[in-house]
C-alpha cells in the first residue's frame, strides 16, 4: 500500500502543469484526484496500521500554521456573518471549496509528502514535470503551426479552461495542458530551476528549451518573470563587476529594443501583441490588462469597504464574471485587510526559510517562488495547484538542512 501511495504523490507532482488536461471539472484536476485518492486510500492503510498518522505535521512549521489558522478563522467569521447581512450566490460555494482546497492542497498534501517522499524524491519529480511541460509546449506548437493539428481538445475530458490557441502575428501560441499560454508560462517558471539543478549534464539542452518555449508561448508573464528574476539572482548573487556588465547589458538592451520598435514595423507589431508594456502599467490599452486593472482595484475598494471581515467568500465573482485577478488583493477583498494580511504573514514565512538555504538551493528554491508569487499576485491560484505544491518542499528541504543531510553537500 506505501508503494501505491508514494507512487500517486510521484505523479501528482508530475502532473502539477495539468491543469486542464484530464480535468473533470475545475476543482478536480489530475492533481487534486490524484491527492483525494491517496488521501481514501491512506485513510484505509492508517485503518489497518496504527503506527500510521492520517495527518502528521512538518518540523519547524509552528508560524505559519499559525498565521494559517488565524487565516481559516477570519475565512469562517467572514463567511458567517456575510452570510446574514451579504448574502450573494457564490457564499457557499466559494467557502467550502476554500476550505477544501486547503485542507486537501496544504495540510493533507504536506502531510502526504513528509510521510511517502525524500526531499530528493521531490526535486527529481519536479525536474521531471518541467522537462515533460516542455516536451508538451514544443510539440504542440510544432504541430499546430507546421501542420495545423491541433492536439488541445484530445486531452480534454470535462474542463477545458477559457483558452485553447491564441493566432498571433504569424504564430499560434499554445495554452498547452493548462487554461491559457500565461498560465504554461507561470508553471514553466515555477519548475525551470529544478530541471536545470536537477539534470547537470544536460543543462545546455534545458536553457535553449525554456528560452523556445516561452518564445512559443507568447507570454507576457513568462518573459516579465524571466527578467525580474535574472535581475534579483544579478543583484543578490553576483560580484560587483557582473553587476556593472549586466547593467551596461541591460541599458544596450534597453536603448537596442526601443529603437528597433521605433523604426520596425514587424517588431513592432510583434511586441504590441506581447502587451509588455501595457500589462506591466495596466494602462488599459488591452481587454486584459483593462480587466485585470479593474479586478485588483476593486479588490483594494472592497478591503477597505470591509477591511476586519471582507466582503465574504467569492464576492469578486459575484460582482464580477473573471473575479478580483489576484489571489493575495482578491484574500483581502473577500476576507478584508485583517484576513489578506494574515495570508501575506504565512507566505512570508517561506520566504523567511528559503533565505537560510545554502548554496544553489536556495537560488533554486528563490526563483521558484519569486514566480509563483508573481503569478499570484497577477492571478487567481486560489485553485491552481501552482500556488500549493511548493510548499511543503520548502519546509522538507529547510529541514534536509538543519539534519545535515547530504543533498546540500553537494549544492
Amino acid at each position: 500500500m506505501k508503494k501505491i501511495i508514494a507512487t500517486f504523490a510521484s505523479l501528482s507532482i508530475v502532473l502539477v502543469p495539468f491543469t486542464v488536461w484530464f480535468a473533470i471539472s475545475e476543482y478536480l484536476r489530475i492533481s487534486y484526484l490524484l491527492i483525494a485518492i491517496v488521501f481514501f486510500l491512506d485513510i484505509i492503510y492508517s485503518y489497518f496500521n496504527k503506527n500510521n498518522r492520517l495527518i502528521v505535521r512538518q518540523a519547524n512549521t509552528d508560524l505559519q500554521r499559525f498565521y494559517m489558522k488565524g487565516f481559516l478563522l477570519v475565512v469562517v467569521i467572514s463567511f458567517v456573518i456575510n452570510f446574514f447581512v451579504n448574502f450573494q450566490p457564490k457564499l457557499l460555494s466559494n467557502f467550502f471549496a476554500t476550505v477544501a482546497i486547503i485542507f486537501l492542497l496544504y495540510y493533507y498534501y504536506s502531510s502526504l509528502l513528509e510521510k511517502y517522499l525524500s526531499f530528493s524524491v521531490c526535486i527529481k519529480y519536479m525536474a521531471i514535470s518541467c522537462v515533460l511541460l516542455m516536451s508538451v509546449i514544443i510539440l504542440d506548437s510544432l504541430l499546430v503551426n507546421f501542420a495545423h493539428i491541433k492536439i488541445h481538445d484530445m486531452f480534454c475530458f470535462g474542463y477545458k479552461g477559457n483558452a485553447d490557441y491564441f493566432e498571433r502575428y504569424i504564430w499560434t501560441s499554445t495554452a498547452a495542458p493548462t487554461e491559457e499560454p500565461g498560465a504554461s508560462a507561470q508553471f514553466l517558471c515555477a519548475l525551470f530551476p529544478f530541471a536545470l539543478y536537477y539534470f547537470k549534464g544536460k543543462r545546455l539542452w534545458i536553457i535553449i528549451g525554456y528560452v523556445l518555449c516561452l518564445a512559443f508561448l507568447f507570454s507576457t508573464t513568462g518573459i516579465m518573470i524571466l527578467a525580474i528574476c535574472s535581475v534579483l539572482y544579478v543583484l543578490l548573487y553576483s560580484r560587483r563587476r557582473i553587476k556593472i556588465l549586466f547593467s551596461t547589458f541591460l541599458a544596450f538592451a534597453v536603448v537596442f529594443t526601443t529603437s528597433l520598435y521605433a523604426t520596425n514595423d514587424d517588431f513592432k507589431l510583434y511586441v504590441d501583441q506581447l502587451g509588455i508594456v501595457s500589462k506591466v502599467t495596466f494602462s488599459g490599452k488591452s481587454e486584459s490588462d483593462s480587466d485585470r486593472s479593474e479586478g485588483m482595484t476593486l479588490a483594494l475598494k472592497d478591503a477597505f469597504d470591509a477591511p476586519v471581515i471582507g466582503k465574504g467568500p467569492g464576492y469578486g465573482k459575484a460582482i464580477r464574471e473573471t473575479g478580483y485577478l489576484s489571489t493575495f488583493l482578491g484574500f483581502m477583498g473577500c476576507y478584508g485587510i485583517t484576513g489578506g494580511c494574515l495570508f501575506i504573514l504565512f507566505w512570508i514565512t517561506f520566504y523567511m526559510k528559503i533565505f537560510k538555504l545554502r548554496g544553489m538551493m536556495q537560488k533554486v528554491f528563490l526563483f521558484s517562488f519569486v514566480s509563483i508569487t508573481i503569478s499570484a499576485f497577477i492571478g487567481d491560484t486560489l485553485h491552481m495547484f501552482l500556488l500549493w505544491f511548493l510548499l511543503p518542499i520548502i519546509n522538507k528541504a529547510f529541514n534536509e538542512q538543519i539534519e545535515g543531510n547530504e543533498i546540500f553537500l553537494f549544492s
